[in-house]
């Protein structure tokens, strides 16, 4: 149902209509919206941009230097962040020396993004009792259910004084390559190292053996800076939200409130309004004159409900053993839907009633879902499990913001998956006063800045102070340590990590460390898990890295050069069982680009191509079959052909390396092969092999994993072939039953006129003119082709049984006192 002013809709059909309508917006045909990375050696980045990425808080004349050319670390750990510091203390625990650990870190102190991020309303977004580490070991008691940034900053400090690691950090030091050496099965370490404020000067380079490197590079690398042409030239103060500049604005970094009375007269302008602009927007309301907030996607702002942790609560909270652990299985068990319904949440905020946030971090797949042709089932269950939470939420924007208009604009349309949700009381009510202003830019984003302010359209918003909360560089999308930290690591054999994995696909045990690259470890969301609080993933991978070398050190005994490192076998393993999961996360390709859904789209492209690439499920595919489907090569062939690419070792796979070369003869002919070219390799091939974890929780057996180094040869077990037949005859009889979602296109149409003479406003209304049950025009733009022509590109979502493309551009090209002619350029499903 439709209802005038704020607009409520109870139809998922309608819901979802709105969604891609508004997901066509920021596609930017026209204009590439991805933000820059804020770093000294960004190309066409003007020297004041640059100087954005300065660190404020770094006091060079306090700077220890524990390592020097030449020396021999047992365990170096690259990274001073959450994770970083938590491996540190679990390599103390399991009996390692601090004297051993060095820890490195191109910032000026210990805390990873809470070293950088200290403006004004910082707080954890998360249950400070399960996000905070290491809470039963320090015996500390969080101030409030979300704590400040000024607390866990010296919390952090805490955890360093009671483990003595004071000396083991080496701050200002960036590593820039590490290389295996086979002859003393040691790794090579290039540190640079900076002791002045400017760049590039005052550095020093320190070479010196380590015998464990371990990556702890966080979520995120560093600040970016939004693409708006003419920046740099802003008259006013520019700085971005993780450097914040208390000189302009007054206040202190040590507050979690500062009064930033310096801006009682200023005009200031905030670009962004993701997760840091929803805290510092109404701490910004609260001194300036007056605030334009630029919006280009409304963020998702739920309640908070902050509260001071009083004595009943910690009493309740900390009870048990390894409580700590079992309040974040909690979380994660509701997030994920592993819970049977009735079990207590103990958590009990506005996180854990986000179940379809499962599309975003993983779950176990609905009953019966094996192959990508359920697609549309698994859409279907995350908009059922969204479509109450999202009605909810709209509803408090239309009761909080007080302008119909502008409760409309902050509405967000889009699932819950496709950016992570924000916590707030106070950003939304900010909108009420009448010194905030809200600029939304309809998708589009802000283009231009001049020497007075920002333009948006034809409008020149003249701004004293300008912020920038164009959020962070994510390392979570890059499939590999080596990319994530911007180093080369050169493994045994002389070759880098990133061009084992471009060859092979990402190959990892368990998600920490890689064939070829002894005795290296890494914590990273590629290939692991991807829980909502990061610490959990590190506190899961800390122990599990801790785990592996201390046990190898027992089996060691006195052979000292041991080394650790998985087998080729293990990792294939591994990942194709990580390519088994891969299905559940497809409802992530029905957002727009951004940084939680590329992160994990990377991955999970990453993971599902892992179907063709790797060799044995591909040898295994071909054993009895000539081609990929079919008696002749079709486009299938071509499809699978292109994603392999690398012949597989006939050695191993003979049979995939015999379909390989007999495909490769037909190269020069791909293009006349019969089939569907767009069709994606994934709907091919076997069916997606059982992921039996899927329906294990976390009480079960562990000793019942899986063996990654055991036979493939074993005969499947004749009980478990009858109880999955069931399963898919009982999950058909149950699809048959229900009504089937209509697949959707999203669609790009090149539209070219007559000549340079053809009125090109009426030629988009003539296409525009045209409405059908299924159809849903979205963003268009003009293509120059020459001689002053312009043709038009059009994005569309059509309904598959509904709409034909080709009797669409039939009745475009109907309109020939315009159109010349039409063309499909690009077309995937939603």
């Amino acid at each position: 149902m439709l209802m005038k002013g704020h607009i409520t809709m109870n139809s998922n059909d309608l819901v979802q209509q709105k969604y891609i309508s508004e997901a066509l917006k920021r596609q930017q045909l026209e204009w590439d919206a991805k933000p820059e990375a804020l770093n000294t050696n960004a190309n066409g980045h003007n020297e004041r941009l640059q100087h954005l990425s300065d660190d404020p808080w770094i006091d060079y004349a306090s700077l220890k230097s524990p390592i020097h050319s030449g020396d021999n670390v047992k365990f170096l750990v690259i990274g001073a962040g959450m994770g970083g510091i938590l491996m540190a203390v679990r390599l103390i625990q399991a009996g390692f020396s601090a004297a051993d650990i060095r820890i490195v870190d191109p910032a000026g102190g210990p805390g990873g993004t809470w070293y950088y991020n200290r403006y004004p309303g910082l707080y954890c977004d998360t249950d400070s009792y399960l996000y905070l580490p290491l809470l039963e070991a320090t015996g500390y008691i969080p101030s409030q259910k979300y704590v400040s940034g000024v607390e866990i900053r010296k919390y952090i400090t805490q955890i360093i004084d009671k483990w003595d690691l004071g000396g083991s950090f080496m701050f200002a030091s960036k590593v820039e390559k590490l290389e295996w050496d086979t002859t003393t099965h040691l790794w090579k370490v290039n540190l640079r190292v900076q002791r002045g404020p400017k760049n590039y000067q005052d550095v020093t380079n320190v070479t010196f053996n380590v015998r464990f490197p371990i990556a702890a590079l966080g979520r995120f690398r560093g600040a970016q800076v939004a693409r708006v042409e003419g920046l740099a030239e802003f008259g006013g103060s520019l700085f971005h939200t993780a450097r914040w500049d208390y000189s302009t604005t007054g206040g202190s970094p040590e507050e979690s409130a500062p009064r930033m009375d310096k801006l009682k007269e200023k005009t200031v302008g905030i670009i962004g309004t993701g997760a840091t602009a929803i805290q510092v927007v109404p701490e910004l309301a609260r001194y300036a004159k007056e605030l334009f907030v630029f919006q280009r996607t409304p963020a998702a702002v739920y309640a908070r409900n902050n509260r001071v942790t009083s004595d009943e609560d910690w009493s309740r909270i900390a009870s048990g053993d390894s409580w700590q652990e079992a309040r974040q299985d909690n979380m994660m068990g509701h997030l994920t839907n592993t819970f049977p319904p009735g079990t207590e949440d103990i958590v009990g905020d506005e996180w854990t009633s986000k179940r379809a946030y499962s599309a975003a971090i993983g779950g176990p797949r609905p009953e019966g879902v094996t192959r990508a042709e359920h697609v549309q089932d698994l859409y279907a269950d995350s908009f059922r499990l969204d479509a109450e939470s999202r009605s909810q939420l709209r509803t408090r924007v239309s009761n909080v913001v007080k302008d119909r208009s502008t409760a409309e604009q902050l509405t967000p349309w889009y699932p819950v998956w496709c950016k992570r949700p924000t916590f707030s009381d106070t950003y939304l009510q900010a909108f009420n006063e009448p010194h905030v202003h809200l600029v939304d830019t309809d998708g589009k984003g802000v283009r231009r800045a001049s020497m007075k302010g920002l333009v948006v359209g034809e409008t020149e918003y003249p701004l004293d102070v300008l912020v920038l909360s164009t959020g962070y560089e994510s390392r979570v999308s890059s499939l590999n340590i080596e990319s994530a930290g911007h180093f080369t690591v050169l493994g045994r054999g002389g070759r880098t990590m990133t061009e084992k994995f471009d060859v092979q696909g990402t190959t990892t045990l368990h998600g920490c460390c890689s064939n070829e690259f002894p005795n290296f470890f890494w914590i990273g969301a590629s290939q692991t898990a991807a829980p909502v609080s990061y610490t959990q993933l590190s506190e899961i991978m800390c122990q599990h890295i801790c785990y592996i070398i201390t046990e190898a050190h027992k089996r060691a005994g006195d052979n000292v050069n041991f080394l650790i490192e998985p087998s080729i076998d293990a990792e294939e393993d591994w990942s194709v069982k990580i390519m088994n999961g891969a299905l559940r996360f497809a409802a992530i390709t029905a957002c727009t680009q951004g940084t939680l859904n590329t992160a994990i789209l990377d991955i999970q492209n990453d993971s599902i191509s892992e179907v063709v690439k790797k060799r044995a499920l591909l040898n295994t595919w071909v054993t009895t079959r000539s081609y990929i489907v079919s008696f002749t090569p079709t486009q299938a062939d071509v499809s699978v052909f292109k994603v392999v690419t690398t012949a597989p070792d006939p050695a191993k796979y003979p049979h995939a390396a015999r379909w390989y070369k007999h495909i490769a003869s037909y190269e020069s002919e791909f293009a006349t092969l019969p089939g569907d070219p767009l069709k994606p390799y994934t709907t091919y091939g076997p069916d997606i092999i059982e992921d039996k974890t899927a329906a294990t929780t976390s009480g079960d057996n562990d000793e019942e994993e899986e063996d990654l180094f055991g036979s493939d040869e074993e005969e499947e077990d004749p009980e478990a072939i009858r109880l999955r037949e069931e399963r898919l005859a009982a999950y058909k009889e149950k699809k048959a039953a229900k009504p089937q979602p209509s697949a959707k296109s999203i669609v790009t149409l090149e539209v070219k006129p007559w000549d340079d003479e053809t009125d090109m406003d009426a030629l988009e209304a003539s296409v525009r003119s045209i409405e059908k049950d299924g159809l849903v025009w979205g963003a268009s733009k003009l293509v120059a082709v020459g001689f002053g022509i312009k043709k038009l590109q059009i994005n569309l979502v059509v309904q598959d049984e509904k709409v034909s493309t080709l009797d669409l551009q039939e009745e475009i090209e109907g309109f020939d006192e315009y159109v010349q002619s039409s063309d499909v350029v690009a077309m995937s499903k939603l």
